[in-house]
Formats: C-alpha cells, sequence, structure tokens
C-alpha cells in the first residue's frame, strides 16, 4: 500500500461487513459496554468525542483531569496514563484512528444504543 492509498484510507470509513478489530480488542458487532478515558485538552480525545458524537454511541466518560481517580485506574489497569483509552466490555484499547474506525462499525453493526 502506497503512502497516498494509507493517507485516503486514514480519513475513509471502514466497510462494515470486512472490518477486522485489532487483535485482543472485542468485536463491534454486538453490544459492548464503552468507557473513554480522556482529557478536555487532549486533541486526540477531541476526535474520539467528536466521533461519538457524530455516530451516536452510547459511551460513559472518564475525565483524568477532573478527576484524578480516573488516571490512577487508567494506569492502574494499563500501565500507562496515556489517553484517549477505550475501554471495550473491559479491555483496554489505544490509538484514537483505531478507536475512531471500531466505533464507525459498532455504530452500524453492533448497537449505538448501549
Amino acid at each position: 500500500m502506497g503512502f497516498f492509498d494509507r493517507f485516503a484510507s486514514a480519513f475513509s470509513e471502514p466497510d462494515p461487513d470486512s472490518y477486522s478489530a485489532p487483535d485482543g480488542i472485542p468485536d463491534p458487532l454486538e453490544p459492548r459496554e464503552l468507557v473513554l478515558y480522556k482529557s478536555s485538552t487532549c486533541p486526540f480525545c477531541i476526535r474520539v468525542e467528536a466521533e461519538i458524537n457524530r455516530t451516536g454511541v452510547k459511551v460513559q466518560y472518564r475525565d483524568i483531569r477532573a478527576d484524578p481517580s480516573a488516571g490512577d485506574h487508567l494506569y492502574r489497569r494499563t500501565g500507562r496514563g496515556t489517553v484517549p483509552c477505550l475501554f471495550v466490555d473491559d479491555v483496554p484499547f489505544f490509538e484514537s484512528s483505531d478507536i475512531k474506525k471500531w466505533l464507525q462499525v459498532y455504530a452500524v453493526r453492533g448497537g449505538a444504543t448501549t
């Protein structure tokens, strides 16, 4: 895959019929419990939140700046303090562009009303 193909795929929505979740991340094809660890000043978090708002997916939020205990929990669970981190059925999922693709498929196939 060339540079332009990778660039285009980063800005296009994934095909829900051929999407495959990253290793270890629950499949987006059924209802899931979703919790997003974020910071209101993080640009990657803002992008993920915009996708959540666009798709209508129901997500619980934990802001690590507003609630230090959320940051502590995130670190204890993952060994990392980086956000965004979407917990999908209690499985941590990092990388905003991957989270956005997962949410797009979930909104179409999994059930945006969980």
